[in-house]
Order: C-alpha cells, then structure tokens, then sequence
C-alpha cells in the first residue's frame, strides 16, 4: 500500500530527518526545490524558453518556490517571483501573505540568495487589487503556485484568496509546490477557493487531499518525489490513509497452475437483455470472464442474438425464445433450466426487462 501522510504526519517526519538523522532542514528545502524543477521541466520542457511567474507565501512553501526560482533563473528561464504581503484580515498561520521582512527561517535565508543574486521579489500588497496579479499571470507561460502549504488551517481569505482566483481565471499551465493553495492538507473538501492545478509536486507522501475527491480534481497530474527524508522513518509506521496498488490486491487471487485451461475455472450461464438493454447483457458477460470463469454462455432473446455476437468474441450465446416485445419469453423456461445444469453460477437479471 502507498502510503498518504498527514500534516501532523508529515511535520513530525520532517522533525525527525533534522533531529534524528543530521540532516539540514535548508537541505530539506534546497531538494524540495530541485525535485520540483527537475518535474517542471520533464513536463513542461518549453518553459526553458518562456516566461514563469512564481508566486510566493511566507512560509516554508515560499521558501521552496524562492528555490524554484533561483534554480529556473539558474537553467536561463526568464522568472518573476511575487511575494505577496501579510493581509490583516487573513487567519491561520499559513494563510498569512507576507512583507519580505515576515519571512522567517530557511525561507528567509533563500530570499536573500534570490536578492543577492539580483532577483528580488516583487512585493504586492494591499494597495495592489487583484487586476495588478492577474496582469502579471497574463504576461506567464507557466504559473508556479507557492503560495499556502500544508500547514495551512481554514479557507483562503483577503488578498490571497483573491490572487487563488486569479490564477483560476488567468488559464495559464499551473504547477503547485506540495498542495495547491486552498486546499487542506487532510480533508477532502476544499474549505474555500483553491488553485486549480495542471500538476502538483507533492514532497514525500501524497497527503489525503490530493488523493480524496473532490479536492484531489484541484491536483491536475500528482507526482511526488524524494526530498532526502530516510525512508526508514516513514516505511514500518501505521498508515490511517493508503493507496491500494496492484500488488496489494495480488495475493486476493489463487494462482493458476501452468497447464490449466478454460475448463478448470467454471462456466457461468448468465440470462440478460432486452431490446435497447443488449449493453447490460455484453457487460455482465464481460465482467464474468473479467473475475475469472474460464467459460461464460449468455442466453438472450432470439432476435438479440447476432447483436451480442458482434459485442463479444470470449462468451457464447444461446437464442432463446422471446417475447413479440422482444424480451426473453416464458417459453424460454425450460431451455433455461437445461443451460444451467453443470454450470457453477448462474447470473440472472442485467437488461433483462420487466416482462
């Protein structure tokens, strides 16, 4: 089972990677950026010759979005970082915008690198509308969303719930940085606006929202990749949240010796359809032989039988005598009973009308 992580989860493992095992919460945050650009450019290799605007929060979310662009900026792509200001009618921690000087921590040492190297971010705030943001998103190839990451608690409100929508609106490619902005890292339901990516780097795990609808349908195309965080801290531990993959569901199913046939996984007779209902008898054929029987006949009315010949190659069919309104008659009673002798199962029913 894939594991899906938290943002309790997910903080407590990123704890852990700095105090148990050494390793430097900027390094952390340097690969987090990395593995995002690298994603970037395997999926969107035009952008080296376009134009990426990259929008950023205060927090550690921002932080790796000023890594995206120190890194884009490095690989010769024309990049505008916008670090939005603090709104103060905003609440919760993440859904915070931020003046330069409220970044804290590793984020703030990787915003001096970008204005070392000359490529300080625009700051846009509350004097700014809305119309300022979406006139830069206009001027993109490619949006970068770095604005609220999975610590964020509540819907997006002020300025930033403001520059969600235009993104939405501005119809540029969308890549989110973790969890696209709006969204709550462990709820299914979007609490307010959120972004609507076209891709989502997600670092690690997949958290519950990116996989649970109907906020995963904000996702676009989920990838999530390695930040440098031991596996051995996440792999043994209990998962409240997994992703079932084939060979999860594998051992489900007996194997099958090598000189088996289709004689050695029963027959099944299934009695179905109607006129306008052969689609339910050719499905419920189908899906026998999809489980697993080795032989499957399906017994339609007469006139139906060419019909759900065309539709099936695997199953054989059997006429029976039907109705003037073409439905499988009475008088197709007694043949039934006879096609089911010997059979294993008998399915009764799909498409079959009310006659």
């Amino acid at each position: 089972m894939r594991r899906v992580a938290t943002a309790s989860e997910m903080q407590d493992l990123d704890r852990r990677a700095v105090a148990e095992c050494g390793i430097p919460s900027l390094l952390l945050m340097e690969n987090a950026g990395a593995e995002t650009v690298r994603e970037i450019l395997s999926a969107f290799p035009q952008i080296s010759r376009g134009r990426v605007v990259i929008l950023c929060g205060r927090g550690n979310n921002g932080g790796d979005g000023f890594v995206i662009a120190r890194r884009l900026l490095g690989r010769g792509v024309s990049v505008r970082t916008i670090l939005m200001e603090r709104c103060a009618t905003c609440h919760g921690v993440d859904s915070l915008m931020a003046h330069g000087e409220e970044v804290r921590g590793d984020a703030r040492i990787n915003l001096e690198i970008l204005k070392t190297l000359g490529s300080a971010p625009v700051e846009m705030g509350a004097e700014q509308d809305a119309a300022a943001v979406l006139d830069a998103l206009h001027s993109a190839d490619l949006v970068v969303d770095a604005l609220l990451g999975t610590g964020s608690q509540g819907p997006a409100r002020g300025l930033v719930a403001e520059a969600i929508e235009c993104v939405n609106r501005a119809g540029r490619p969308v890549v989110s940085v973790d969890i696209p902005s709006g969204l709550g890292a462990d709820h299914p339901e979007p609490p307010g606006p959120a972004i609507r990516a076209d891709m989502t780097v997600t670092f690690v795990l997949a958290k519950p929202s990116l996989v649970l609808y109907p906020a995963a349908s904000h996702v676009g195309r989920l990838r999530v990749v390695d930040i440098g965080i031991p596996r051995s801290l996440w792999a043994d531990g209990p998962a409240h949240v997994g992703i079932l993959e084939a060979p999860d569901v594998a051992p489900a199913f007996p194997p099958r010796a090598a000189d088996a046939h289709k004689g050695t996984f029963g027959h099944v007779l299934v009695v179905a359809g109607s006129v306008g209902k052969t689609g339910a008898a050719a499905l419920a054929s189908l899906a026998a032989l999809r489980v697993g029987a080795g032989l499957v006949t399906l017994a339609v009315p007469a006139s139906l039988n060419d019909i759900v010949e065309v539709k099936l190659t695997e199953a054989m069919t059997v006429p029976a005598p039907e109705t003037e309104a073409r439905t499988i008659a009475r008088e197709a009673l007694d043949l039934l009973l006879d096609l089911a002798e010997g059979k294993d199962a008998v399915a009764i029913g799909p498409g079959l009308g009310t006659h």
